[in-house]
């Protein structure tokens, strides 16, 4: 499978790139590229092929070719609620393979970890490599995960589609979506950690204007569920579907 780099915008210079040293390294060293060769980079909102050039220590890449990247039919954004361990390293894995644009952890009640300024920041950083790593993979902009936040803060987030899973709601997922009678431009999505959501939670999200919806009758665990739900709203947008020929 061939590699998609990703480099942030200010790695972008009038007639190419810079490539870091972690990516000189991986290109170098670990693929054995050379300079001449080819290779597909994200940068700037664009899709660039770039030929490999080396000046003493430093790599660039002369631009080739530049072809806009278009923007998603639909924007997702997975609210994430703390599991334990490394499972949010999942999330993030899934989550950027199937095109959710933002992963924002918060806690909860039921947050069993309870992260310190400095040990969320650390936690954070990685989370973003492992998007950055997705990126790779997929060609398509990498995932932002957010700071870490709380549940509360969360409900505050306005925007068109607010969709908050509780085993106990009253309606699936998938009848949520059909009875839209549009569907948005953009979403967020709320699942909880391991232990789910307190009653007096799904209350605070009704109130704030969420829709709460299950994903029928099997339980799935918190790694999971966002992955299965991101994957039918996105599906339901219009996010799998190639773009109609002009």
């Amino acid at each position: 499978m061939a590699r998609v780099f990703w480099l942030p915008t200010e790695c972008l210079q009038t007639d190419g790139v810079f490539f870091p040293p972690e990516e000189r390294h991986h290109l170098l060293h670990v693929l054995r590229k050379k300079a001449g060769e080819r290779v597909a980079v994200l940068c700037g909102g664009q899709r660039l092929q770039v030929e490999l050039i080396l000046r003493g220590e430093l790599l660039f890449g002369r631009i080739l070719q530049t072809q806009p990247i278009q923007p998603p039919p639909f924007s997702l954004g997975l609210a994430q609620g703390l599991p334990k361990g490394r499972k949010m390293e999942l999330v993030v894995t899934l989550a950027g393979q199937v095109g959710v644009q933002r992963l924002l952890p918060f806690h909860s009640l039921r947050s069993i970890p309870r992260l310190d300024s400095p040990e969320g920041q650390r936690k954070r950083e990685r989370w973003q490599r492992l998007a950055d790593e997705e990126a790779k993979v997929t060609g398509s902009p990498p995932l932002q995960v957010a700071p870490l936040s709380t549940l509360e803060e969360i409900l505050h987030i306005s925007t068109s589609l607010r969709l908050f899973c509780w085993e106990n709601a009253e309606q699936t997922l998938l009848d949520a979506l059909e009875k839209a009678p549009t569907f948005p431009e953009a979403g967020i999505l709320v699942i909880g950690p391991e232990g789910g959501f307190a009653p007096e939670e799904a209350q605070l999200a009704e109130q704030a204007g969420f829709q709460a919806v299950n994903l029928g009758e099997r339980i799935l665990r918190t790694e999971v569920a966002g992955f299965v739900a991101a994957v039918l709203i996105l599906e339901h947008g219009g996010a799998f579907r190639l773009p109609s020929s002009p």
